[in-house]
């Protein structure tokens, strides 16, 4: 969990300083999202403790999460950098509409969240699904909790 922490920290510093020096950073920002991927998998292999029937279940519909979460991931990661181009001369207009985009990502990630635990309790059952839910939110919130830390307050 802690290099999934620092990693982050990574995704989310270097790419701002970068963008605000007008640098390209895709391929770096691709290459730290595989390793917090990597170490994501590593953490729910461990904490899941799923036999092979489960597992076989489990899989295909994380791979699925993560694929829709990697867009709204994007998504963030846009608003952040339209945040780091406007945030010493933010308007109230301006602070209003990130505010009104960062709510509209925040609703569809536990939309999909949800929707993957249901996926989940129908195909492998309540338990797996809670569990999965309980470590899913747990990464998240260590993941905003750190995103937030780095960004400058208004």
């Amino acid at each position: 969990m802690k290099k999934i922490t620092f990693s982050l920290s990574l995704l989310i510093l270097a790419p701002i300083a970068v963008y605000a020096q007008g640098g390209e950073v895709e391929g770096f920002i691709e290459l730290l999202r595989s390793d917090i991927r990597a170490d994501k998998v590593a953490v729910l292999t461990v904490a899941m403790d799923l036999d092979e029937q489960q597992a076989e279940s489990f899989w295909p519909l994380q791979r699925e999460y993560e694929g829709s979460l990697a867009s709204l991931n994007d998504q963030r990661l846009k608003l952040i950098k339209r945040y780091a181009d406007q945030w010493v001369t933010l308007t109230d207009e301006q602070a209003a509409s990130i505010a009104k985009d960062a709510f509209s990502i925040q609703e569809r990630r536990l939309k999909l969240r949800k929707s993957t635990y249901k996926k989940m309790n129908k195909e492998i059952g309540g338990l797996v699904a809670a569990r999965w839910a309980q470590i899913e939110n747990a990464i998240q919130m260590v993941l905003d909790l750190q995103i937030s830390s780095l960004l400058p307050l208004l």
